[in-house]
């Protein structure tokens, strides 16, 4: 299944073929899985109301780029997407964003006279990284709809927020971490994308894919794998998912010397280092976070995230 936005409220399905989406708003997404089919069916049901959406995964998995495609194919798509990296944020650089990109002419009836409204997409990356205050900031924001700062002119917030996190929210709001009312506002809607290694099916398309976009930037034919390569992509475990196989495949097509058909998967390390660096990771997140991590092959494992469900 493939799934395409073109725009405001436009979800269409592609059975057979992949298509690759050059403009700015479009985006492509691809599952051969019942689950990610489900999660295709209710995002497409939220796309044009304001709840507030949270995509949970490990690293690589494309969570930055479902958040793209929930805003690019709704409503607030004729507004900015302002997206915050919350490992780094804080009140001042927050204000400072919104307030240089409010609306002149705001579509709210809540807009008092003379006050900036800030229209659009909120996108907070890795937002379980969020310090106390910004939690505290945030739900006030959440709650009233005006951010406001000492000596500086309220704003009143008109947005969708739309989070991404790579641990499991609930277990670090069970655990006293993260502030209960955040959490429950966040999450309204939460999506767990799964790892690549669960999507294995899905390995084929993505290959093409990305060759599609190589040849696109490089102006090139595009290059096709061997069946014998794609079972060696199957089989891999992915520790890095989707960025890692796109990696994978630009350097396999580079190390083809110009071939049409790579018969070859170019790694960037052998098999025994790969294992061995990603058990240190799972043994050094397990010491920091108290999390007992079952499969080597995540090195950022989540726990006790809900089974998605329509």
């Amino acid at each position: 299944m493939f799934v395409q936005t073109k725009g405001a409220g436009n979800i269409q399905k592609y059975d057979f073929g992949l298509q690759y989406a050059a403009g700015r708003n479009q985006f492509v997404l691809t599952s051969g899985s019942a689950e990610m089919g489900r999660m295709f069916k209710t995002l497409g049901k939220l796309l044009n109301c304001n709840t507030p959406l949270l995509f949970q995964g490990d690293p690589g998995v494309g969570k930055k780029t479902w958040a793209r495609i929930a805003h690019q194919a709704s409503k607030q798509s004729q507004y900015r997407l302002t997206r915050f990296d919350c490992a780094a944020l804080d009140a001042a650089k927050f204000y400072q964003t919104l307030a240089a990109a409010t609306n002149s002419e705001p579509d709210t009836v809540d807009c008092k006279p003379g006050m900036d409204v800030f229209d659009g997409t909120i996108l907070l990356n890795r937002v379980e990284q969020l310090s106390a205050q910004m939690q505290a900031l945030l739900l006030k924001v959440f709650r009233e709809k005006i951010l406001s700062l000492p000596g500086e002119p309220a704003v009143l917030i008109n947005a969708r927020v739309i989070a991404t996190s790579t641990y499991d929210l609930q277990r670090l709001m069970q655990r006293g971490i993260y502030d209960r009312d955040l959490y429950y506002r966040l999450s309204v809607y939460t999506f767990r994308l799964p790892v690549l290694a669960e999507r294995a099916v899905d390995v084929p398309a993505f290959v093409e894919y990305f060759s599609r976009i190589y040849a696109h930037k490089k102006q090139s034919h595009i290059h096709s794998f061997s069946n014998e390569a794609i079972e060696i992509l199957q089989g891999n475990t992915w520790r890095h998912n989707l960025t890692e196989l796109r990696e994978t495949v630009i350097r396999s097509i580079a190390a083809g010397n110009g071939q049409e058909r790579i018969t070859r998967v170019q790694w960037e390390m052998c098999a025994d280092r790969q294992q061995s660096e990603s058990n240190a990771a799972i043994s050094q997140l397990a010491d920091e976070h108290e999390v007992t991590a079952k499969s080597p092959r995540r090195a950022f494992p989540l726990r006790a995230l809900p089974n998605f469900s329509e």
